[in-house]
């Protein structure tokens, strides 16, 4: 009950403050996002709407007494640094490496906190700090479709959400069902066609969360292993990957963005922006499934359905990588 509360309430807050604020005629004209040639939206749209998620998020676990363990503090103090990170960033639009710096302190924040209550050495922190990193990136790349990037992750919390329930970490337990309230709560404005967009403010933070909860829940014998983990995030990570590959490829920079994305070349092979989304909606789902089932499968056959999942996902990245998307200009 106590979860279901939780998740409300962040649903709620989240929600109210996008309709009742951000949305308000007051505000939604002073933040809007332009269309570009280098994005997929072709009408101005109001953006910052991570900053209701966060608020929502803190409301919620707040209210709900959450912040009693080392991990869910690590947690949220992480994701604060990574939702300051993208304000900026949103309102000043800052170099990538002034970016990349603050998101590598909120990551170095959130394994300060949490490693010595898993034992983590020097080693381990730092291979931990790199991996929230490049999720907090990959899920701000995957922001590139009405919908997408919320509904990947929120997929993934779903998935998430049991399996941190069974290792008894109950404030871990309420910072994954807030933040899936509030992404939730989000989603309802970010439909196609959206009407608004989350920004570096929110997909930056929500990346290091989903990185932390995968990297630090699991304990004893539900400890998730570094395949585990890449396998429920597979989503963004290979869209991620296939993009770095793309443009290095033909000779493009990897910071400047552009309509190349796994999201549009399913869009340029015939689907329409709603039915991609839901095919990386649904890979996420079962990626997912797949990346926690090493908690209760024997260790043979869930290496076999991770191997089986990799292999789809490398083939249709293969496919994909195919689908022409540079005979316009990238952003």
């Amino acid at each position: 009950m106590r979860v279901l509360l939780t998740s409300g309430l962040a649903f709620v807050v989240s929600a109210g403050l996008i309709r009742f604020v951000l949305l308000s005629p007051k505000i939604r004209d002073r933040v809007v996002a332009a269309p570009v040639v280098h994005r997929w939206h072709h009408s101005p749209t109001p953006s910052y709407g991570g900053i209701p998620m966060f608020v929502g998020v803190v409301v919620a676990i707040l209210v709900g007494g959450g912040l009693g363990e080392p991990i869910a503090i690590a947690l949220l103090v992480g994701a604060a640094v990574l939702f300051l990170t993208g304000l900026i960033d949103d309102v000043y639009d800052i170099s990538p490496m002034t970016k990349l710096s603050g998101q590598a302190l909120g990551a170095l924040a959130t394994v300060a906190i949490a490693g010595p209550e898993l034992g983590l050495n020097v080693f381990g922190a730092a291979l931990i700090a790199g991996w929230l990193v490049l999720m907090a990136n990959s899920v701000n790349l995957l922001d590139n479709m009405d919908g997408l990037a919320g509904g990947t992750s929120l997929m993934s919390l779903i998935v998430i959400l049991p399996i941190v329930i069974a290792t008894g970490l109950s404030g871990v337990t309420l910072v994954v069902a807030a933040v899936a309230g509030s992404v939730a709560g989000f989603l309802l404005f970010n439909k196609n066609p959206a009407q608004v967009f989350m920004g570096d403010t929110g997909s930056l933070w929500l990346g290091l969360t989903l990185a932390g909860v995968v990297a630090f829940a699991g304990r004893g014998e539900l400890a998730f292993a570094p395949l585990a983990a890449a396998t429920v995030l597979a989503v963004p990570l290979v869209d991620t990957g296939t993009v770095i590959y793309a443009r290095l490829k033909t000779g493009r920079s990897i910071t400047i963005g552009g309509r190349d994305h796994l999201s549009h070349r399913l869009v340029r092979l015939g689907m329409s922006d709603k039915e991609a989304v839901l095919v990386l909606d649904l890979a996420a789902v079962v990626c997912g499934i797949i990346g926690v089932s090493v908690a209760f499968l024997p260790t043979l056959v869930w290496v076999l359905a991770v191997a089986g999942a990799w292999t789809a996902l490398m083939a249709a990245a293969g496919r994909l990588l195919r689908v022409p998307v540079y005979q316009e200009a990238i952003r």
